[in-house]
Parts: structure tokens; sequence; C-alpha cells
């Protein structure tokens, strides 16, 4: 991979569409079919040829597709025809979908499966078809790679509507190949990807990060406790360099290794993010797979921001130094804080649009004088390590106190037999919210002696009102707990 941050992605395309033409780009590993760099080219080119008469340079399109071989040709033939694609999860209600048309103001759906009961003419239809596509001279990309949005996805918040994030073509390209410089990622990776594709975290860390490599995608479908194994295990791995996954994802791969005790693929790179990592998933998985797992920090706002690439084993718990951008943590009254003391994480980075699409509110509250606020709670050290340490909405703020959920969690989980626990505050007449967790279990827990494990390891404060116990946690389908699901149980068992 040539590293010259600034190639543009024309010029990349350019080198793969005559070099690595016949080169598999695409491996679906459920369908057992291979998709090469060709097919991309010439998937793009038919469908550019559906939208060139119907969208005008410079607009926006939706994107709702259901098969992963089409999300690379679609996206490609968007930034050919000059226009900028939506990426929208597939399984979107039509209420959510006219909150993000009104934001997005998209005349168009691009859509792989009819949507019944949507507006009929504005819907594009890709359809599968074996005819031969003209074969154009070259890859030709009509948008400014540095000021237009090229791409936008919606944030996977759990609550209220999703904020729609531009990302750049230049952008991407140095915050890929940033990354790949920083943990020597060479020629033509190959990624393994289980993740929603809707998400940044699917998309945009396996399929474009593939696309600006000339690598190769393995796609394995969505993670999840009855496909994992089959996955897993499958042969098609066995050349796999790169996987990026979840926090959520560790446990499950951790049981089945138990379970089946099957080798994983010889991956270079481990690579976990989106949220923290607890270190007894972390060090078990290591122990169990005799592989490291590096941690980074990313969000879809902010593509990569830290990487762990060198000190895994000194600090195990951090998610590493910054990498294309500048990272410091602030007081609530915007003041500087020494290392080693917990706060708030702001971030100032070229790789940022520097606000959300058509919502100027949500801008003017994540944004103050070129650093976006994360909304994450960390500790930076003297070396310039971060910490992730919580999520500032999730602080629960009881009777003058300000209680992190992650600690309360942390002593549940060190109980015999307690597999996971998810701690919410709920809103409280006498404390202003009170403290409420609920917790998953191997087997019977006494109560008592629980109580006693919370009331030797806790603060007075910070001991739950009540517990309650459940078979699984409601989640997102990127992995992370609904908090907002959890709230509304404790206020309705408590009732």
């Amino acid at each position: 991979m040539n590293k010259n941050h600034n190639n543009t992605v024309q010029s990349l395309l350019r080198e793969y569409f005559r070099s690595i033409g016949s080169k598999s780009y695409l491996v679906d590993i459920l369908e057992e079919r291979d998709y090469s760099y060709n097919d991309l080219f010439l998937k793009s080119f038919f469908i550019k040829s559906l939208l060139d008469s119907r969208i005008s340079r410079g607009e926006c399109i939706g994107l709702i597709l259901t098969k992963p071989s089409l999300y690379m040709p679609s996206i490609l033939a968007c930034w050919q025809a000059g226009i900028f694609p939506a990426i929208i999860d597939n399984k979107i209600s039509f209420d959510r979908l006219r909150e993000i048309k009104s934001i997005v103001n998209f005349k168009y759906l691009l859509v792989d499966t009819e949507l019944d009961g949507w507006e009929n003419n504005n819907q594009i239809i890709i359809e599968d078809s074996e005819k031969e596509y003209e074969i154009l001279s070259e890859i030709k990309i009509d948008i400014d790679e540095n000021n237009q949005p090229s791409i936008l996805f919606f944030s996977s918040g759990t609550t209220g509507i999703p904020k729609c994030v531009p990302l750049s073509l230049s952008n991407i390209v140095k915050n890929i190949q940033s990354f790949n410089t920083r943990l020597s990622i060479d020629v033509r990776p190959v990624y393994l990807c289980t993740s929603p594709l809707f998400y940044a975290h699917g998309l945009y860390n396996s399929f474009i990060s593939a696309l600006i490599s000339g690598g190769q995608v393995l796609y394995g479908g969505v993670l999840n406790a009855f496909n994992a194994e089959k996955v897993l295990i499958s042969s098609k791995l066995n050349h796999a360099s790169i996987y990026h996954i979840t926090p959520s994802m560790i446990p499950i791969l951790t049981t089945i290794r138990k379970k089946t005790k099957e080798e994983m693929p010889n991956f270079d790179h481990i690579i976990c993010g989106t949220s923290k990592l607890r270190l007894k998933d972390k060090l078990e998985f290591e122990n169990i797979f005799s592989k490291k797992i590096t941690q980074q920090y990313g969000m879809t706002e902010s593509l990569f921001m830290t990487v762990n690439d060198d000190c895994q084993d000194k600090k195990p718990e951090s998610v590493g130094r910054p990498i294309n951008c500048v990272l410091k943590i602030i007081d609530n009254d915007g003041n500087d804080i020494k290392h080693g003391k917990n706060g708030n994480i702001v971030v100032k980075s070229e790789s940022f649009f520097g606000e959300y699409y058509n919502q100027e509110d949500e801008t003017n509250l994540a944004y103050d004088n070129g650093w976006f606020k994360t909304g994450d709670l960390g500790i930076l050290d003297e070396e310039g390590y971060l910490i992730i340490s919580g999520r500032k909405k999730e602080i629960i703020k009881k009777g003058g106190f300000n209680i992190n959920p992650i600690e309360i969690d942390d002593v549940i989980r060190k109980y015999t037999d307690i597999i996971d626990a998810a701690t919410v505050g709920v809103e409280d007449m006498k404390y202003g919210e009170e403290i409420y967790s609920f917790i998953i279990a191997k087997n019977f827990i006494d109560k008592e002696k629980l109580d006693s494990h919370l009331r030797n390891n806790l603060q007075p404060r910070s001991i739950p009102k009540k517990i309650f116990f459940l078979k699984k946690f409601p989640k997102s389908e990127s992995g992370k707990i609904l908090t907002s699901t959890l709230k509304k149980m404790a206020k309705e068992l408590c009732m």
C-alpha cells in the first residue's frame, strides 16, 4: 500500500482498477460466494447508470441495503455520480425513516428490496442481473474529496434521533492510512467483518478500509451466540489478518473456544473498540487464545482517535495514544485537567467534518472552539495514554454526588457466579436519581451475601436501591446495552 497521505480515493481506485481487477474484494462466508474488484467496479458502473437519470450532482441519497455485496458498489456509484449516500439501518421503522428524511432531505432511496408502504416513486431498486456492463476506461470520482460530504453515517445512539455525521473522502483516506501506518498494516490486508454494515464500525472499519488499502473482506454476517461457531471455524478465515470486534463479542468468542477447542485463525491484529472493554474479559480472552487484543478508541464522528499498539502489557486498561488528533481532559467548566485525573474527553482533529449534517443545535452542543466533546470520561496519564472511565450522560447524580455506574458494575461482577451487570440511574423525588442494577448470573445468588459484598466494597451512597435479575440484557445491533430500556424496566418494576 502506498502510504502517501496525499493519495486521493480516485488515484487509489485507478491503481486497483488496472492492477488487481481479478483479485477477490469480498468473500461472503454465509453465501459462499466471492466477488472480485472487477465485480465491484462493474456493478458500480451499472448502479451509477440508475442514478444519473434521477439525481443531480451534489444531492444526497438514502441507502437501505440488505446484501453485503451491494454496499461498496452503491457507495462507489454515488461517488462517481457526484452524490453522497446516507447509510441507513435496513431494519428501520417508517416513523424513524421520516425523521431521518427531515434531517437529510433525500429525494430517493437506493434499495435492493422494495420497501412496501414507502413512496414507490422515490425508490431506486438495484436488480440482480447477469448482463455485461460497459467497462469504463477508469474510475472517475465526481465530488470534492476535501470539502464536500462523501458519506453520511448516523451515530448509534440508544435514545433520541440519531445524529447525522458527514465524512469527506480526504479525511477518510488520511485516517485509515494513519491507523494502518501506526499498526504496520501493509499491503492488501484481509479483514474479517461480523458487524452490521449500516454502522460505521462495520462498514468503515472493514469494507471502506479494504477499498482504500486494496484489501479483502471476509463477511460472516452479524456475529451472535447462534452463528458465531459456524463463522469462526470456517476454512475461509485461514488468510484473515485483521479482525475488528466490539467488547460484546469477546465473551462470545471465549465461550466458543472453551466449548469447541477450535483454534482461531492466526490474525495479525485483533482490534477492539466502540466502548469500554472490561479488563477481566480482555485478560481471559488473551489467556485462552494466546493472542493480544489491540484496543482503540473512536467514534462515528471522529473515526480512529487512539490505538494501544505498543503498550498492551504495561497498560492493559488503556486504549492507547492519540492518532491523527489532539486529545485532552477538561473539567465541567472547560478547564484543562492535570495528568492522572478523571474528566471529560475532548478532541480536535483534521479528520472531523466539524459539524453534524443539517443539525445546528446538535453541532453547537458537541463542538466548542474546534474541540469535539466526546461525552466520554477518561484519564490521560503522563505518557499520553488514555483510559476510558465512563460515559458522562450515564453518570448518576444522587443527592448531590456524581456516581459512575461502571464502578458499581465492576464491584458486582467480582461476586461469585455473576456473569454481567448493568447499573442505571432513575429519576427520584428525594435524591434526584436513584440507583438500580441489573444482573445476569450463572446460578442462584444469595441476596443477603450479595448485599454484604456491596456494603463492604461500595460507599453507602453507591449501593443500588434494588437489584433485578435478567437472562440477557437488551442490546443494540452494535452490541451496546440499551440503558434507556433498562431505565424504563426499572421504573415499571418499582411501580
